[in-house]
């Protein structure tokens, strides 16, 4: 009797996220990662790097990256 192969369950994957910046004065538009909504941050000028370590980003107004399953 031959033995079937083992298969591991299916699994779903994650569902797919947006993101975009919010900030008091300004909200952006819906993107498919956190970076390309921070990009957008950077462009509006509502945030910037931090001059001491540019790898740090400082809200010049209050704010933050939204995020919300895609639909």
């Amino acid at each position: 009797m031959a033995t079937q192969p083992f298969h591991e369950p299916a699994r779903t994957p994650d569902p797919p996220h947006l993101y975009r910046y919010r900030t008091e004065v300004l909200v952006g538009p819906w993107r498919k990662t956190r970076l390309h909504a921070l990009a957008d941050a950077l462009r509006a000028r509502q945030v910037r790097r931090d001059e001491a370590d540019r790898r740090e980003l400082r809200w010049l107004v209050k704010g933050r990256i939204e995020e919300c399953a895609a639909p």
